[in-house]
């Protein structure tokens, strides 16, 4: 089951990765690609004690159960037809120089032409 999962997660994202670009910025300075809408990070050192018992954190980590791996795919499939509905233009390209676009091996999410949903 989970090497299904695997092999259909990643024909998912070949086939609808770039229907979400909207959603995403690329930060030169990081080298990493941001979500339109930042995402808290699950713990922070405030969120964390040194007792003398050790050290004391809540544990924030979602525990799948017996959950199917398969709803994972669904749940992406319905974001992909949410998201980026037409006339919902991709986020600016970032300011960046002559040097580092002649390196810049990858398009922008405003260069890639969408593509009309398959349902």
């Amino acid at each position: 089951e989970t090497a299904d999962y695997l092999i259909d997660a990643v024909n998912f994202v070949a086939d609808h990765g770039a229907k979400l670009l909207c959603d995403y910025r690329f930060e030169p300075a990081s080298g990493l690609w941001q979500h339109r809408v930042p995402r808290q990070a699950p713990m922070g050192l405030h969120d964390i004690a040194y007792t003398a018992a050790g050290l004391e954190y809540e544990d924030h980590r979602q525990r799948l159960g017996d959950m199917p791996l398969r709803q994972f795919l669904d749940q992406a499939g319905r974001i992909v037809e949410t998201q980026c509905r037409e006339g919902d233009g991709p986020l600016a390209p970032p300011e960046t120089t002559e040097n580092f676009e002649h390196l810049r091996w990858f398009p922008y999410p405003a260069e890639v032409e969408r593509q009309p949903s398959s349902s």
